[in-house]
C-alpha cells in the first residue's frame, strides 16, 4: 500500500519532537549531541538500533543524529529506497534491509534498541513482538512511537469528508495510541513502562495539507483516482473556509511506549 504513496511521505509527514529521543537517550544510560562530552557512561555509536517499519526514515534519521548505530528494516521498497538515498551516507548507517516485523533479518540478540515509528498497528501484534523480543539483548529497550493529530473543528470536518468517501475504514492512529497496546502490556518478555506524550506543532500551507493527506493509507492508499479528486477539491474548500490563506498550525502529540527486555 505505501509504496506508491512514498514520494508523498517523505515530503508531507511530521517529524518527532527531540524531547522524545531526549527521553530515549536517557533510557540509555547514554546521551546525544554536544552533551555527550559531558558524561556519556559510552559512546552513542556503541547502541545499536533496530528500526522495524522504518518508512522513508522520519525516525531513522533523528536516530542517526543522536549518533546511534542503526540498521533500517522496511517492507515497502520505494519507502525503504528514500531511506537509503537520505541516510546512506550519514555516521552510524548499517544499511537498510527489505524484510517484515514478524521475520526480522536479524540474529538473536542483536540489538541494543527496537524502534517502531508509526508502524506498530500494521504488524501482526504477537508475531511482532515475539521478534523484538529475539532481536533484543537482555535489559535491551523497546520504543513504539506514535504521532496523533490533535482534534479541532477543521480535522472533524476532514474526518466527516474521508469518512463519506471511504465509509467503514479505521482510521488506524488515533486517540487510542496513547494508551499503552494490550499485546505489549500482556506480555511475559516485557517490563512496561507508562506512555510518555510529548507536544508539538508545524505549520502546514493549503498544498502542504493536501500532500499530507494523501499520503494517508486510507486516501492515497484507499480511493480510486476520480474519489481522490473529489477529495482533494473539497478538502481545499474546507482549508480555505476555515483558514483563508493562511497556513495552518497542525497541533500534534508524539507518544512513546517503552518496554524493557526481560
Amino acid at each position: 500500500m505505501f509504496g506508491p504513496l512514498a514520494d508523498d511521505y517523505v515530503a508531507a509527514r511530521p517529524g518527532y519532537p527531540p524531547q522524545l529521543f531526549a527521553a530515549m537517550w536517557e533510557r540509555l544510560g547514554s546521551v546525544s549531541g554536544d552533551s555527550r562530552a559531558a558524561g556519556a557512561r559510552e559512546p552513542a555509536h556503541a547502541v545499536r538500533i533496530l528500526d522495524v517499519g522504518a518508512g522513508t526514515g522520519a525516525a531513522t534519521a533523528s536516530l542517526l543524529a543522536g549518533g546511534a548505530s542503526v540498521l533500517a528494516v522496511e517492507p515497502a521498497l520505494p519507502m525503504l529506497d528514500h531511506a537509503r538515498a537520505q541516510m546512506g551516507r550519514s555516521a552510524g548507517w548499517i544499511g537498510g534491509v527489505a524484510g517484515r516485523g514478524e521475520a526480522l533479518p536479524i540474529k538473536e540478540a542483536w540489538a541494543d534498541v527496537v524502534t517502531v515509528a508509526q508502524a506498530f498497528h500494521w504488524l501482526e501484534e504477537a508475531a511482532a513482538l515475539a521478534e523484538f523480543a529475539r532481536a533484543l539483548k537482555p535489559g535491551g529497550l523497546l520504543a513504539i512511537l506514535w504521532n496523533i493529530a490533535q482534534a479541532d473543528d477543521f480535522t472533524r470536518e476532514v474526518w466527516r469528508l474521508v469518512e463519506r468517501l471511504n465509509p467503514g475504514h479505521k482510521r488506524p492512529v488515533h486517540v487510542e495510541k496513547r494508551h499503552t497496546p494490550e499485546s505489549l502490556a500482556a506480555h511475559a518478555l516485557f517490563s512496561v513502562e507508562l506512555p510518555q506524550e510529548f507536544a508539538h506543532a508545524r505549520r502546514l500551507t493549503v498544498d502542504e495539507y493536501v500532500r499530507y493527506a494523501l499520503s494517508w493509507s486510507y486516501v492515497g492508499g484507499a480511493l480510486a483516482p476520480p474519489e481522490q479528486r473529489v477529495f482533494e477539491r473539497e478538502l481545499r474548500g474546507i482549508f480555505e473556509r476555515r483558514h483563508g490563506r493562511e497556513s495552518r498550525e497542525e497541533r500534534l502529540l508524539a507518544v512513546a511506549h517503552f518496554a524493557r527486555r526481560r
